[in-house]
């Protein structure tokens, strides 16, 4: 079982940091589902934010090593992952425990997003599952903020990558993202709604591509 253990988008970590994601635990009913891909908004839910956590779920016909290659390739993140400018690891902890930085454009008048963030991640050999738990932190040596980017806080967020046969993966991810700066809630709560389908439109594309080398520390099966 080779499945690995260091991962850069919403990396791939071991759970010892933090406890299971809150968002996990919720229930959810069915928002849409379009192109395949089901957007899920709380049964009910408060955050002291007034922000409505998002969640979404697909399948996609390839198997689960070129996916978690795709998804952590922190070289070639920014050609796909929407509104992406910057992706760099600043400190892991272990080969699966890591703090990344994120900035991310904006739309004119907004300034540009970044973000601050620890993410974990755990694989369970049984049930062929790899799970992902990323939440912001406040501050890290060497990593000030700039007046030029808003720093965004992610209160909460986590992706799970299922195996289900040699060719079909299943993608689950859910967040609950402050963005910063002066954009009202009911924007983000509008924002937040659409970027899962961004999201896989972009990764499917990626995917695709002819020189996409598949990374054996991945390799399942």
């Amino acid at each position: 079982m080779k499945l690995f253990i260091s991962i850069t988008f919403l990396m791939l970590i071991t759970f010892k940091a933090y406890s299971k994601s809150e968002l996990k635990t919720i229930k959810w009913k069915l928002h849409s589902d379009d192109e395949g891909i089901k957007i899920y908004t709380p049964l009910k839910y408060e955050h002291k934010s007034g922000l409505v956590p998002i969640k979404f779920k697909t399948t996609i016909k390839e198997n689960i090593a070129k996916v978690v290659t795709v998804l952590a390739d922190n070289v070639r993140k920014t050609q796909w992952l929407p509104y992406l400018q910057k992706s760099k690891t600043i400190h892991e902890y272990s080969n699966s425990d890591a703090v990344v930085y994120y900035r991310y454009g904006s739309p004119w008048p907004f300034s540009p997003r970044d973000f601050l963030i620890r993410s974990i991640a755990e694989f369970n050999s049984k049930t062929k599952k790899l799970w992902v738990e990323m939440k912001s932190i406040k501050k890290f040596k060497g990593v000030e903020k700039s007046d030029d980017y808003v720093r965004g806080f992610s209160h909460d967020g986590y992706a799970q990558v299922s195996y289900i046969d040699t060719n079909t993966t299943e993608i689950e991810m859910a967040f609950l993202n402050e963005f910063g700066g002066m954009i009202p809630t009911f924007v983000i709560n509008i924002v937040q709604k659409k970027w899962p389908y961004e999201f896989m439109q972009n990764f499917r594309k990626q995917i695709a591509k002819p020189d996409i080398t598949i990374n054996p520390k991945f390799i399942i099966d």
